[in-house]
Formats: C-alpha cells, sequence, structure tokens
C-alpha cells in the first residue's frame, strides 16, 4: 500500500470481518472512519439501485457487471465535478479500461477478494493525478454484494478539486501523459513475484483450502491491480 489510508481501511475490514469472508455492510461505522470519510465509498450492484443514472458510455458492459455510487465521499465529488451518488463508478474510467476492470470487480467480487488499483485521473486540460484506490467486498442484508472502497491521490497537485477530471487510466503516468491501456501491458503480468505481503497469514487462516494462485505483479511501471485471495496475492489484469 502507497498511502497509509489505504492500510488502515485494509486492516479495518479485516478486523471487522472477523472469521468471515467479508464484513457486513451495517457492521461500518462512519465514526470509525473518521477524516477518511471525504474519500471514501459505497458501491452496490446497479440492478439493486433504483433511480440509477443511465449512462450511454457503459451499456455495453452487461448489467450483471455494473456497479452504482451508492454512497460517494464529498472530496472525491469535489474532484470528478460532479454529484457521484447513483452514478456508475465505471463512468469514471477511460473506455480502455471499462471492461476489463468490470470483469474484474465480477470475478473478485465471487469469492470476496479484495482490488488495489494505481491509476492516473486526467482532466480536460490534461493535467494528471496519480491515485490509489481499494475496494472491499461487504454483504448486505438481502445477501447481496457491496463494495466499500477509498480512493485517494498519491500526489496533490494545487489544482485538484478545481479542474473536475473526466476519466481515469490504470498505472501511474510519467511526464503528465496518461497512460493507455495496451494489451502488451496486460499481457505482462506473468510470474513476476509481489513484495505485497498484507494479510498473507491472516487469509491462511481464514481459507487454508483454498486453490493455490500465483504471485504476480505488473513489468509496467506503476501498473497494478491485487486480487487477494486465500493466502496469496494475485495481480490480474
Amino acid at each position: 500500500m502507497k498511502h497509509d489510508w489505504t492500510a488502515d481501511l485494509l486492516t479495518y475490514w479485516d478486523r471487522l470481518r472477523g472469521t468471515r469472508a467479508a464484513p457486513d455492510r451495517r457492521d461500518i461505522s462512519p465514526r470509525a472512519l473518521g477524516g477518511k470519510l471525504p474519500n471514501i465509498f459505497i458501491l452496490r450492484s446497479d440492478t439493486e439501485i433504483s433511480g440509477a443514472t443511465e449512462q450511454p458510455e457503459t451499456a455495453d458492459i452487461p448489467q450483471a457487471k455494473q456497479w452504482q455510487f451508492r454512497l460517494a465521499g464529498t472530496r472525491l465529488c469535489t474532484i470528478y465535478g460532479r454529484e457521484l451518488r447513483n452514478t456508475r463508478f465505471l463512468s469514471l474510467w477511460h473506455d480502455d479500461v471499462r471492461s476489463w476492470l468490470a470483469e474484474q470487480l465480477h470475478l473478485s467480487g465471487l469469492d470476496y477478494r479484495p482490488l488495489r488499483l494505481e491509476h492516473t485521473g486526467q482532466t480536460l486540460n490534461e493535467k494528471n493525478c496519480h491515485f490509489e484506490t481499494l475496494l472491499l467486498p461487504l454483504h448486505e442484508a438481502d445477501g447481496s454484494l457491496a463494495w466499500i472502497g477509498s480512493m485517494v491521490a498519491l500526489d496533490q497537485p494545487l489544482w485538484l478539486g478545481s479542474e473536475p477530471l473526466i476519466s481515469n487510466r490504470m498505472g501511474l503516468s510519467d511526464n503528465n501523459t496518461a497512460l493507455p491501456v495496451q494489451d502488451d501491458n496486460l499481457n505482462a503480468v506473468k510470474g513476476m513475484k509481489s513484495v505485497l505481503q498484507v494479510l498473507l497469514d491472516r487469509h491462511h487462516e481464514l481459507l487454508p483450502n483454498a486453490e493455490n494462485m500465483p504471485i504476480a505483479k505488473t513489468a509496467s511501471a506503476g501498473t497494478a491491480l491485487f486480487l487477494m485471495k486465500a493466502s496469496e496475492l494475485t495481480v490480474s489484469v
């Protein structure tokens, strides 16, 4: 984890779940999250929210893989220049990555694997800011799946909050140029060892019989999405 708030949210989520695969959404205490709330969001399935805003840019993605903002912190709404509640999470992302990210959310939600993303947000004037995003699964009272997440800027440019971000691309950019998601970058995530060891013992204790999965890290500078399952962590792209 690159930001303390990201690590704190993961620790909080792990403590809440105890021996369960994921905690219940009703377990979440706003007071416990304190000053992190402006960067916190909660997602629910597109099919679970009434009054959801239709967004043509994600129309080609199956509804089963859509996620809506049920709640979004004030800081997030400010940096995107709009109210995010009842809008689609995938609408924040460049069209090159939407289908891929939808698939990762869908697959990781099947067995309650947390996701960590590093990405670059870009304004209309092509200004960039780097972010770390963590998404953690939650149980709803009706048995459906939700996510609690945080999106935290890794750098704090003076313009952030005054010029809205219009999209995100995977990876951290250099020289003020956002990185496109290329097939070569996605296929590069094979066989390289990750140094991230968060919750390895914890997952082994909770899910000792889970199937083995390789540990990998992207070879592309800064591009990463960690899927944590059982006693190991995997990067998937």
